[in-house]
């Protein structure tokens, strides 16, 4: 029992680590303009959108795929949207974010997987076009949602619709057949291959799985930002870095709180990294740098630790064979 305890409480604390550390240094470099509750409050709405597009790519990246589009997506998705909600209200808003979405991640994950093109190209190359449609869907010019349709975007709905996004990763990563598949292949395609899983297969199902999640945060990011226009010259990018970032961040920490907790602690953690550098005053340029070096050195000192872990793991193999012998 003991022993449980101790446990439980060391994965609570390596699980809050991260958070609790970034908020420490931007209180102590920007005391004034830092920290306060409703700025805390406001990094928790804005890390909503990257979550949920951090949970629809995460099954990409565990096999070993990229999706480069998912913010293409995301403001495609939200130009249709944003048109709909204009005759049909709130449920056509909410519609039409799930169903484009989820139709456009289909079809990039179909180009990939019937193309046979690296996933990189592929989605860089879906995501241009998607761009390009924004600009060209009802005259490319901005579109403003009404402010009763944005209901999704405010307190409390917004944390309501992640909580129930939450329990449906959940669900599909840990006790669904293709959460399996995903962690079959992400432990290695040949060893997939040999208990009879495609893994090209695999891949397009990520695809169609994170369609749903993609859609959700269509939702989300309309509804919170009120406003939509064309995109161009990979501007949607940003709106698919920071999740990537934020699920990698995620994979790290998982093996204390698990994947779906580990992705909204990533996301909420570099919200807050950005929200202490704005407190400081610092230039966009500056703050990206700054952002990918922090970046650069937890995950150096991640697979520092995974890799002095696994050479005991490996040691006390060998010295048990030794022992055997």
């Amino acid at each position: 029992m003991g022993a449980t305890i101790k446990n439980r409480i060391t994965q609570i604390g390596m699980t809050l680590a991260l958070p609790v550390f970034i908020y420490i240094v931007f209180l102590i470099l920007a005391p004034n303009n830092f920290g306060r509750p409703f700025g805390i409050y406001v990094s928790l709405m804005q890390s909503v959108t990257p979550t949920l597009i951090g949970w629809g790519i995460c099954l990409n990246l565990l096999v070993g795929a990229w999706d480069f589009s998912a913010g293409a997506v995301v403001s495609l998705s939200a130009v249709f949207a944003a048109y709909a909600s204009q005759t049909y209200g709130l449920a056509g808003l909410v519609i039409t974010c799930l169903v484009s979405a989820f139709l456009l991640e289909v079809l990039t994950g179909a180009v990939f997987t019937l193309l046979r093109i690296p996933s990189i190209i592929t989605t860089i190359g879906m995501m241009l076009i998607y761009e390009s449609i924004t600009q060209l869907y009802r005259g490319g010019s901005n579109v403003t949602i009404k402010k009763e349709v944005s209901a999704l975007g405010t307190f409390p709905w917004i944390f309501i619709v992640l909580i129930i996004a939450a329990f449906l990763f959940h669900v599909i990563y840990e006790h669904s057949k293709i959460g399996y598949d995903v962690r079959s292949v992400g432990n290695g395609v040949q060893v997939a291959k040999n208990i009879g899983i495609n893994p090209r297969w695999v891949k397009f199902l990520t695809f169609v799985v994170g369609g749903l999640f993609i859609g959700i945060a269509t939702i989300i990011h309309l509804s919170y930002g009120g406003t939509v226009g064309p995109k161009a010259n990979m501007d949607t990018l940003n709106l698919t870095f920071t999740p990537i970032m934020g699920v990698v961040l995620g994979i790290a920490i998982s093996r204390y709180c698990g994947l779906m907790l580990g992705i909204f602690i990533g996301e909420f953690s570099l919200n807050m990294i950005t929200s202490g550098l704005v407190a400081m005053s610092l230039s966009g340029n500056m703050q990206k740098i700054i952002t990918g070096v922090a970046l650069m050195i937890v995950l150096i000192l991640t697979s520092v630790r995974e890799n002095r872990a696994a050479t005991k793991v490996a040691v006390k193999n060998i010295r048990a064979g030794e022992g055997s012998t």
